[in-house]
């Protein structure tokens, strides 16, 4: 008993250790780079009974933070088929965006709490019996967290709605990114 007491304090100092040392004072500015994988739940306007898988994607994402609370961040993510069934068809569609948010931070060392909005662009590829392309204006708002393992390196989970315009006001749907995040 007092070996696994012993080993799981060992593995619990190790994991959590760096997350807690003098050296995890979360940035208070400067630039950051990270990526991401990413699930989508769809929420698309569907009136017209078709039915919409959910999907994966990927993210990337780069920023500059300017003060303790506030940062200003580009990020990108392309989600993976979504499957579309309807009378016996099928087809997929691929979103990507590129989005430019505000988020404002409230750091608590390690971990820092924070809220996103922003404006981008939306890109849909339909593939059914041949391939049909738009692309319009999109927003999203969301929320998240990072924690810092070290001053430089931060773990995040991120949840944002995003709703495409125009051509593309039907596709709808909430994203939650796992983020890996590099601050110089």
């Amino acid at each position: 008993m007092r070996k696994l007491v012993g080993i799981m304090t060992l593995l619990f100092t190790v994991i959590f250790a760096p997350g807690v040392s003098a050296d995890t004072q979360t940035p208070t500015s400067g630039f950051y780079l990270g990526v991401g994988g990413s699930y989508a739940w769809e929420n698309f306007d569907n009136t017209t009974g078709i039915d919409v898988d959910n999907t994966w994607g990927l993210n990337a994402h780069a920023g500059y933070q300017f003060m303790k609370y506030v940062a200003l961040e580009a990020n990108y993510d392309w989600l993976n088929d979504f499957d579309l069934k309807a009378y016996g068809r099928s087809a997929d569609l691929t979103l990507q965006t590129l989005m430019l948010d505000a988020k404002l931070m409230w750091p608590i060392d390690p971990v820092v709490p924070y809220v996103r909005a922003g404006i981008g662009w939306m890109w849909a590829d339909l593939d059914a019996d041949g391939s049909t392309s738009d692309n319009d204006f999109a927003w999203n708002l969301g929320a998240g967290v990072d924690f810092f393992f070290t001053k430089n390196v931060s773990l995040g989970l991120d949840f944002k709605y995003v709703w495409g315009t125009g051509d593309l006001d039907d596709f709808r749907y909430t994203v939650g990114s796992l983020k890996l995040t590099y601050h110089f």
